[in-house]
């Protein structure tokens, strides 16, 4: 997550394999295409996208 210039939140993430970050990356958006008036709004974006994407691209 990034706090942008204009106070709102972007949802920008990595999904790596494995258990400790140190597996290949999966799947990355780092340019932010969503943007969220709070941080939490921002986390459950990610974690509800994240489990939707692993479910769909099993290792």
């Amino acid at each position: 997550m990034e706090k942008q210039a204009n106070g709102k939140y972007a949802a920008c993430f990595t999904i790596h394999a494995g258990k400790d970050r140190t597996g290949e990356i999966r799947y990355a958006r780092g340019v932010p295409t969503i943007e969220f008036d709070s941080e939490d709004e921002a986390l459950g974006y990610i974690l509800d996208f994240s489990g939707d994407w692993i479910d769909q691209n099993p290792i």
